[in-house]
């Protein structure tokens, strides 16, 4: 079956007051042609609701082989099935979102 994983990483998942961007990494089935439309139609609903995004697009295969999600500490935000829902979306920018409170409580101490 086709989907993105989608996990969030770097100083903005990692409670960091300060950060340039947000750092997004899908990883999808294989270089498939089917499996990476997928990955960038999801690149592109993201970043048509987010600003500031800084998304990395890896193979299931290449994030296993690089050991990205272990390195970098990386924290799984949702899945994406084959048709994009918006609900999916929906629920991934929320996560995203979730974690932007902290950072928001943060700054006004």
């Amino acid at each position: 079956m086709n989907h993105v994983d989608v996990y969030g990483f770097g100083s903005f998942f990692n409670g960091s007051i300060e950060y340039s961007d947000i750092d997004l990494l899908l990883v999808h089935n294989d270089r498939s042609k089917e499996s990476c439309a997928l990955a960038i139609s999801c690149k592109r609903e993201l970043r048509s609701m987010l600003e500031n995004l800084h998304i990395t697009m890896l193979s299931k295969q290449a994030e296993l082989s690089f050991s990205f999600v272990e390195t970098a500490r990386a924290q799984h935000l949702g899945r994406i099935e084959v048709v994009i829902d918006g609900q999916s979306i929906k629920k991934i920018v929320a996560s995203i979102q979730a974690y932007s409170m902290p950072h928001i409580g943060s700054e006004n101490k």
